[in-house]
């Protein structure tokens, strides 16, 4: 029999932890018990990136201001008690050295759209809009220093990440204590090949805690006299890896951020505000029962909105540490199964959720909120040029980033743009009129160069859609977004040429792709091809025209996406509610769908049809009159129903989510009115002298039938449009079967 090694001290107690939770580990695996997450978050993230940036002293009081608000305050500042949101004026009579920074903003000057800081007063909210590049420039840059010292990162907003630790904390692991777990040859062995056996406890005295803040035990000062463990190992190698990852972050950029280190990421992200600013804080696994007691479970991530909120009133009560008794029957019963099952966990620290390597951006986002209102088209086409801008310049910067990105290909056409450049495939516009909210969508045409010359005629477009459908100014939002970014955008642009291959290249890429496709699908190859033949009819006609508004869902996830680019949260105390969505002086601050959580939804995306394409395959004479049709799209902030008089009832009132359905009932009693009186014989009047013979034997024919059988023709369901000319209903003594009521294509 092989001769397995032994671990040293052999005779030393056994650790709860087993050779296969080590191997876990090193497998990132969400399941072990010995995983390890870092949440570092920078402080004040916005007043830092501009103190950096004006080189003011650490200690000057500092915030960042928008219109006549602060939207960032740094800490010299907050001593004397000034917080967000509050006015810039009232702000400097509590503290008259505060240096008062306002954001960057886009403005058109002389036809062009320009971006810079043109201070609190060349910046006006009638003219300009909010920029955030600079931030977004600094954010990368912070993250390029993650990336470059951990594998996997998770981008969580533009000033925090996750961090998996657990494959660099395992490496370091068993290089310290290779004799102590049976490393051979660099490589972790379990004795005889049983990855169940329990480990030794470790031979140390201490841990090197890395300046980091413990946590108190579940058990007390007592507590810290138990023996040391794997997980107290291994999350003390994370801590060190953190300090020099925010060190880094220091000595290169200038900035400082404070960490969270524990066994999952909502842990780590308690961790992280728990000791602000520049400092790291230590969950450890003998800590969670005890550091979780004295919260509010409102305080826990996805847990600070709704679901929070109803948590709280269904168990009168906002503390953890009164919920923790509570079975987890009474959490499924109240809660429902999934939504009981998962709090339950999460209020005793279990969180299995994934650090996800996020490096790619989905969609962008650029919209302004107006006061005073714009009137016009020329109005709107002006912010529509500022809108471009910003989307084209965040796009370069996406490329600019890129780690794929080849500058030897990039050099093969003049005047390409980066062959990382990734483009995006679809172009929304949103327009808000009142409580009317409008949205259009086209394709983005690739091929060219992704410059203004190429959005911005396609954002007109969309603007002159809606405002040939009335209903359109003024308008008090107005927001442009691109989505669908994927890498058909990559490399240089130049004509269809360019694309296409020939002789045996053509061929080699021809079975690379069946051979590819044909392993991604699973099934067996197709000996031939084989031609599908599509269903056609009315219903799909429908569909397809319907298909080209209903995009809410879509939006949804343009605005879900564009939080997690966009969104930040300093700390519990100062976190911003606004976060990027523009600040309005003097109103009230509308709430952004981009602002929204993340959490999916279980709710079914809301439809929405567009009436005016859809009301015009009625004819003139069955359409009743009932005013203008408004798409009826869906607006969660609607609170008052719009009505609308309907001509053929008296003028009686028709709601606006009424009219198509009204519309159609018009148009279905004309239809029944039409054929009750239409005689049998009504298109036999018109014919030929030939057809006239023809159609008179059918009358006769018909008149000796049984007198039990009608004399008049059912009527014939049919699509929305109004009946061809030319539809047949009955042909002689026959009726046609129900799949035969079709167009005579033979008339």
């Amino acid at each position: 029999m092989e001769d397995y090694p032994s671990p040293s001290g052999a005779q030393r107690p056994k650790s709860k932890f087993s050779y296969k939770d080590l191997l876990q580990m090193s497998r990132y695996n969400v399941n072990s018990p010995l995983r390890v997450i870092a949440h570092i978050d920078l402080d004040a993230f916005y007043a830092q990136c501009e103190m950096v940036r004006l080189g003011v002293p650490e200690d000057q009081p500092l915030a960042v201001q928008q219109w006549d608000a602060l939207i960032a305050v740094n800490y010299p500042a907050r001593k004397y008690g000034i917080t967000r949101m509050r006015n810039v004026a009232e702000a400097k009579r509590k503290c008259p050295n505060l240096l008062a920074v306002h954001v960057a903003t886009w403005r058109v000057e002389d036809g062009q759209a320009v971006m810079g800081y043109h201070g609190d007063r060349g910046a006006s909210i009638a003219t300009n809009k909010v920029s955030l590049d600079h931030y977004r420039r600094e954010s990368k840059k912070i993250l390029s220093i993650f990336r470059s010292n951990c594998p996997k990162v998770e981008k969580a907003s533009v000033d925090e990440s996750f961090l998996d630790l657990s494959g660099m904390v395992f490496e370091r692991l068993v290089k310290r204590h290779d004799e102590e777990l049976g490393v051979i040859d660099g490589e972790l062995v379990a004795p005889y090949g049983d990855t169940t056996e329990k480990l030794r406890l470790p031979e140390v005295a201490a841990v090197d805690w890395a300046d980091s803040h413990l946590v108190d035990l579940d058990g007390g000062e007592d507590a810290e006299e138990d023996a040391i463990d794997w997980d107290d190992i291994a999350i003390g190698i994370a801590a060190e890896i953190v300090r020099d990852i925010r060190q880094q972050v220091r000595d290169k950029l200038g900035y400082t951020c404070s960490a969270g280190i524990a066994r999952n990421k909502m842990l780590a992200k308690l961790g992280s505000g728990y000791k602000k600013p520049n400092q790291q804080t230590i969950v450890r696994n003998r800590a969670v029962a005890q550091f979780l007691s004295d919260m509010k479970f409102t305080s826990i991530r996805n847990l600070g909105g709704k679901l929070g909120s109803e948590v709280a009133a269904a168990f009168a009560t906002e503390r953890v540490s009164e919920v923790l008794s509570v079975p987890l029957e009474t959490f499924k019963t109240k809660l429902g199964d999934e939504t009981g099952t998962w709090l339950y966990k999460t209020i005793r620290g279990i969180d299995t959720t994934d650090v996800i390597t996020r490096t790619e951006i989905k969609s962008m986002l650029s919209a302004k909120s107006f006061t005073p209102q714009i009137t016009n088209f020329q109005q709107g086409e002006g912010w529509l040029k500022v809108f471009c801008a910003d989307i084209i310049s965040r796009v370069n910067e996406e490329s600019e980033e890129s780690e794929h990105a080849n500058d030897d290909e990039n050099s093969m056409m003049p005047g390409s743009q980066p062959t990382s450049l990734r483009r995006p495939k679809s172009m929304t516009l949103h327009h808000r009129h009142k409580r009317i909210t409008k949205s259009r969508q086209a394709p983005i045409p690739l091929g060219r160069l992704f410059d203004e010359d190429l959005l911005l005629p396609i954002a007109k477009n969309l603007l002159k859609q809606i405002e040939q459908e009335g209903w359109c100014w003024p308008c008090n939002n107005l927001s442009l977004s691109v989505g669908g970014f994927d890498d058909v955008g990559r490399g240089t642009n130049h004509g269809i040429g360019g694309w296409l291959v020939r002789g045996d290249e053509a061929k080699m890429a021809k079975e690379a792709s069946a051979k590819r496709l044909h392993e991604d699908s699973g099934a067996p190859e197709p000996a031939g091809r084989e031609t599908k033949k599509q269903k056609v009819g009315i219903k799909t006609f429908f569909q397809k025209e319907a298909g080209a508004y209903e995009r809410d869902d879509d939006e949804r996830i343009f605005y879900s996406d564009e939080k997690d680019e966009f969104a930040f949260d300093e700390d519990t105390l100062y976190s911003d509610p606004l976060k990027d969505i523009n600040i309005e002086s003097n109103q009230p601050v509308e709430s952004s769908p981009r602002a929204a959580s993340t959490e999916k939804s279980t709710t079914p995306p809301t439809l929405r049809t567009n009436s005016s394409s859809r009301t015009r395959f009625f004819s003139k004479e069955t359409t009743p009159n009932i005013g203008p049709v408004l798409p009826a799209k869906h607006t969660p902030q609607e609170t008052t129903e719009m009505t609308f008089p309907c001509s053929r009832c008296n003028n009686k009132p028709i709601q606006l989510h009424q009219l198509d359905e009204h519309s159609d009932w018009h148009f279905a009693k004309d239809l029944l009115e039409e054929d009750r009186i239409r005689p049998n014989s009504a298109g036999a009047a018109s014919a030929s002298s030939d057809d006239g013979s023809k159609s008179a034997k059918v009358g006769e024919k018909q008149q000796q039938q049984p007198s039990s059988q009608p004399t008049s023709t059912p009527p014939v369901k049919r699509g929305r449009g109004r009946p061809p000319k030319y539809a047949i209903v009955q042909y002689g003594e026959q009726p046609l079967e129900k799949g035969q009521k079709k167009l005579a294509f033979g008339k």
